[in-house]
């Protein structure tokens, strides 16, 4: 603030954070959302098969605290068997929670739900082989996954924070629901899933 003329940020949601906390002058920060330079004539091909019995959603990022992938663990865990049991969800992306969230998994007895694919250079295989997709951040900028999950004609639930609600309007191209709220992803989930091409 002391150098520049502008200051950029990534949505309207980072913009008022910064004006906040810096106790900048209306103008001073300029919104550039994030893109993607997305071609899905060269994505690579789906490396797993998926089961039609299934709803496949999955949620693309970093395995850290800030994208509430324990948050989602537990929203699985408190379904209905029977619609758990018609539920698979990759995580896709790594992180230094990876082995605290498989345990998890594992301690909710979710192994068969939840799969772990690591890093991808490609996410689009995923994302195109899902039904929607999940972002359930604790805090979050803009949130890229979005609009690469747009780009696929998909859905997505996201939590009400940060830059999330420039991108997801609730029951247009998705769900909000509130950060850290298991209960709420897990009915967000289960609408989705009794609701199939609504959104």
């Amino acid at each position: 603030r002391f150098f520049g003329d502008y200051a950029t940020a990534v949505s309207e949601g980072c913009k008022n954070h910064f004006m906040r906390k810096f106790n900048l002058k209306e103008g001073f920060v300029k919104v550039i959302y994030n893109g993607v330079d997305a071609e899905l004539e060269n994505s690579t091909e789906v490396t797993f098969k998926r089961e039609n019995s299934k709803f496949v959603a999955s949620v693309i990022g970093r395995l850290t605290e800030q994208k509430g992938h324990s948050v989602l663990i537990k929203a699985v865990s408190i379904m209905p068997d029977s619609v758990r049991n018609n539920l698979k969800i990759y995580f896709v992306g790594d992180g230094e929670k990876r082995s605290e969230l498989e345990k998890m998994a594992i301690e909710y007895d979710l192994k068969n739900h939840i799969e772990f694919v690591g890093y991808q250079k490609d996410v689009y295989p995923y994302i195109m082989a899902s039904d929607f997709t999940i972002l359930p951040s604790l805090w979050e900028g803009f949130g890229l996954s979005i609009v690469e999950s747009y780009f696929c004609c998909k859905p997505v639930i996201g939590s009400n924070i940060g830059g999330i609600p420039e991108l997801v309007i609730d029951r247009v191209n998705g769900l909000l629901v509130p950060p850290g709220d298991h209960q709420a992803i897990s009915e967000a989930i289960m609408f989705l899933i009794n609701h199939r091409g609504l959104i």
